[in-house]
């Protein structure tokens, strides 16, 4: 027991050298990611906007040689956007009932 009081003395300056690098690091990687991810975002949209391959950026996607004559949507894909739609208003009334607030704990 000993050997662990100068821990809570609180005399020893490692810990408090630790935090301050710490959020330093966290403050400076936050600040870091913002600017890198807007970077690569414009960097995307500047390559979408000239058709650009999205693995190789040298090549560029041709245009469709024809547009579809039929715009509406199969039956099928009407099926499942409905099935997907009634699945996600089933999921988003549980998650906001009480019950499922009981169950997982956020009820304040």
């Amino acid at each position: 027991m000993e050997n662990a009081s100068w821990v809570l003395d609180g005399t020893d300056p490692a810990p408090h050298t630790f935090c301050v690098f710490i959020s330093v690091a966290v403050i400076y990687d936050y600040i870091y990611q913002i600017f890198f991810f807007s970077a690569v975002l414009a960097i995307g949209g500047q390559r979408e906007a000239r058709r650009g391959n999205a693995y190789l950026c040298c090549l560029t996607v041709p245009e469709p040689k024809s547009p579809k004559k039929n715009n509406e949507p199969s039956r099928l894909v009407n099926a499942l956007s409905r099935f997907a739609s009634f699945i996600l208003d089933s999921w988003v009334d549980f998650s906001m009932s009480l019950w499922s607030k009981i169950l997982i704990g956020g009820v304040e």
